[in-house]
């Protein structure tokens, strides 16, 4: 929790600061699993609502930032996700739920990966292609390709770009 604690922190500081969101969010998810496991309901609920929590917050207050909106979406893709957890489903049942699940975001993923086409390309470094990348395989599994080509090309014109774009890339080609 003192990680916690220091983030939230931090947070406060630099409040535009993706990277602080996205460790927020993954320690809060993975405090959720270990809960869950140890059969904790009520502390897994909480922390899993505390992880979508913090990341809708940051969406909200920076909604022209591409990175914190497919953050959001695949915060609200897990928390459905994790709906299905409760209707004890096996096999080709779950398989189709998941997929009915996903499909209920291909209109919203479709707008995001549109909109990273024409984003500040600054905006698309390797952490944040990694999200986006995943999100769109995920959802739009037929037109993933197409999608995120666009997306590549733009992330592509990023002149400040490190290492991690260049990784993520290659990811993605591979």
């Amino acid at each position: 929790d003192k990680g916690i604690e220091d983030l939230e922190q931090a947070s406060q500081v630099r409040p535009d600061d993706i990277s602080i969101t996205e460790a927020l969010y993954t320690i809060h998810s993975r405090k959720a699993e270990r809960a869950k496991l140890s059969r904790r309901d009520d502390l897994a609920s909480e922390s899993f609502a505390t992880a979508h929590e913090v990341v809708a917050q940051f969406a909200q207050a920076n909604p022209d930032n591409i990175a914190a909106q497919f953050l959001l979406l695949r915060a609200d893709i897990d928390k459905a996700l994790r709906g299905l957890e409760s209707k004890e489903l096996f096999g080709p049942e779950l398989s189709r739920a998941r997929q009915r699940t996903l499909a209920e975001f291909e209109d919203r993923t479709r707008t995001l990966a549109e909109e990273a086409a024409t984003a500040e390309p600054a905006q698309l470094n390797g952490r944040t292609m990694n999200v986006i990348t995943s999100v769109i395989v995920s959802v739009l599994t037929e037109d993933a390709g197409e999608a995120l080509e666009k997306v590549w090309d733009r992330a592509s014109e990023n002149t400040e770009a490190d290492r991690s774009l260049q990784f993520a890339h290659g990811q993605f080609l591979r």
